[in-house]
């Protein structure tokens, strides 16, 4: 049985009152799911436009904070560059010439200029800086540190800084990352006294990634959430993320919009690019959450919905426990029960019918008892007619026994056969199955009658293909009916000896018996047809094949479609039949 099969028998078995509380639950169900579903897109619109909003404000806001803060620094470092100490080097390039004696005095007073300038300034309020450096055509000319960064991260973080933006010598004003384990940015400023030679003030201010990153530390509270700070070059200057500091992202398409809310604003006066990821999963969380109450109420109106609707499907379908109680006493042969009327007009022609059909059935019951005892007031009368098997086999052995004093060994032979076949046709009437030894000595028996009969007109041959093959098991008289047609139909009405011959072989796991003769042969096509028109007219047939039929009528309803018998057959020429069954083994019975 299909598995779809299997379904329809389960669902089948479902009670009506069933079906219909599961069909107005599940109608219920698919109705709230369908209403659950529409607000919920509702509610994660709304989520996503108020997110958007929230984050846009919030972007802008930080955005401008930020610009505020780089404003700050690039104007300390205009500062820088304004300063007496600036002013007087690119009056005379060799104002700081280390051969001068006064070369520590300019410097000392340069040093204080930086402090001074640094220590006053909105950034050390902000506290985005932390220190600033000067280099003088290459070398480090001062430094001031006023968040006690430390000498040796000074000199190493400067030094990259510098090397980095000496490939940029046409831009005097330049920002700059050295990504490392304090992901610092400079703000740079490149002097000239002169602009045909190649001396040059650099000014470098400080700042680390850290205090760039406080400044969006809200934004990054969700999970899944992500803050870029890209340049011109789409290198990340700053990042929730630290360890995509300083990397490039040459593909933003990464970015899928699907996956989150991506909102970007320009810091266009710096030529940088500030880009929020918001995830998208947070805001349909957001959404189930809106939607719980919704989820909780819905529960409850299908709770009171199905159990409103279960004591009203009772009430109404209480007939249907009437009418299967009256059923089963219907079953029980007590043809009296009625069914009551109802208030309902199809209900009562349903009870109308069922309590006709319960007195028709009270007088078929009547009929039929008084015709069966008829009935067996004949058959009694018919057995008494009958004769006794026994009487007719202790005939038959008082023949073979005079037979056999008189020493006529063919009479004696004929009727031991004889008697065989009646006893197995008789005494063997519960017995089904068979081996093939059995129903091969059934055949030999009749075969030998019959060439007693006509005189050695008939010749026939058995060829078993192994011994194993005699205790497999066959339906019994599968073989014997085929050969009384051969007999019959094929050979008794033939002027040349008629030969039969019986072969049995294994082929597949199956048994296949092939029973030949050289009689007269007739036209299957003919034969087919006619059957098929006899079935249908229900006209039953005569004596004329009607072995061979029943056998394949038999074998196909104890094995199946795939088994059965086979015809060939040319008229004048012999018939061809072959039967297949499954080589069934013999059961040997244990203690």
């Amino acid at each position: 049985m299909s598995d779809k099969e299997k379904k329809r028998v389960k669902l089948a078995s479902v009670s009506l009152r069933d079906q219909l509380m599961l069909l107005f639950a599940g109608a219920m169900f698919a109705g709230m799911t369908l209403l659950g579903t529409i607000l919920f897109f509702n509610l994660y619109q709304n989520a996503e436009k108020s997110m958007s909003d929230h984050i846009d404000t919030t972007v802008s806001a930080i955005t401008k904070s930020l610009e505020q803060s780089f404003l700050i620094t690039e104007n300390l470092v205009l500062e820088l560059a304004a300063s007496e100490g600036v002013r007087n080097w690119v009056k005379d390039e060799d104002y700081y010439d280390r051969e001068n004696p006064d070369f520590y005095v300019r410097k000392a007073e340069l040093s204080r200029e930086m402090q001074r300038a640094l220590v006053y300034s909105n950034a050390k309020k902000l506290n985005v800086i932390e220190y600033a450096v000067i280099y003088e055509n290459g070398e480090l000319l001062e430094y001031t540190d006023i968040q006690a960064v430390g000498e040796t991260a000074i000199l190493y973080e400067s030094r990259k800084a510098y090397e980095a933006i000496a490939m940029h010598e046409q831009e005097y004003v330049y920002t700059q990352l050295i990504s490392g384990a304090r992901n610092v940015i400079f703000h740079v400023r490149r002097v000239k006294s002169d602009f045909t030679g190649d001396s040059h003030f650099v000014i470098m201010i400080a700042t680390n990634e850290s205090s760039i990153r406080e400044c969006y530390s809200d934004l990054s509270v969700e999970q899944g959430s992500a803050v870029y700070l890209l340049n011109q070059e789409r290198q990340v200057f700053s990042c929730s993320q630290v360890d995509e500091i300083g990397q490039y992202r040459e593909d933003t398409a990464s970015w899928d919009e699907n996956e989150f809310l991506i909102t970007q604003k320009a810091m266009k006066e710096f030529e940088m690019q500030f880009v929020y990821l918001f995830p998208r999963k947070a805001l349909t969380i957001q959404a189930f959450r809106g939607i719980k109450p919704y989820l909780a109420l819905s529960v409850g109106i299908i709770t009171v919905c199905v159990a409103m609707a279960l004591a009203l499907g009772i009430r109404s379908t209480r007939f249907l426990d009437e009418f299967i109680c009256a059923l089963n006493s219907v079953r029980e042969k007590n043809y009296d029960v009625q069914i009551k009327r109802y208030k309902n007009r199809e209900i009562d022609r349903m009870g109308e019918a069922f309590n006709e059909m319960t007195r028709e059935l009270k007088e078929l019951v009547q009929n039929k008892y008084e015709s069966q005892l008829l009935l067996n007031e004949m058959e009694i009368r018919f057995l008494q007619h009958q004769m006794n098997p026994h009487f007719l086999f202790n005939v038959l052995l008082t023949i073979q026994i005079k037979a056999k004093r008189c020493k006529d060994e063919t009479v004696y032979q004929m009727v031991s056969r004889l008697s065989v076949l009646l006893r197995a046709s008789i005494y063997t009437r519960d017995i089904n199955k068979i081996t093939v030894g059995e129903e091969l000595e059934y055949v030999e028996f009749y075969l030998y009658l019959q060439k007693i009969r006509f005189e050695d007109k008939i010749s026939y041959v058995i060829t078993v293909e192994d011994e194993g093959i005699r205790e497999c098991m066959i339906p019994k008289f599968v073989i014997e009916p085929i050969v009384e047609n051969a007999v019959i139909h094929g050979i008794e009405t033939i002027d040349i000896l008629g030969k039969i011959q019986i072969d049995i072989r294994r082929e597949e796991g199956d048994l296949v018996i092939q029973v030949r003769d050289n009689g007269r042969g007739f036209d299957t096509r003919q034969y087919q047809m006619e059957q098929e028109a006899k079935e249908k007219s229900g006209i039953g047939e005569g004596r004329e094949k009607i072995g061979l039929r029943n056998v394949a009528v038999r074998i196909r309803h104890i094995y199946g479609e795939s088994y059965g018998v086979r015809i060939e057959s040319e008229k004048n020429k012999g018939t061809l039949i072959e039967i297949r069954v499954p080589a069934e083994v013999k059961q040997e019975c244990t203690i």
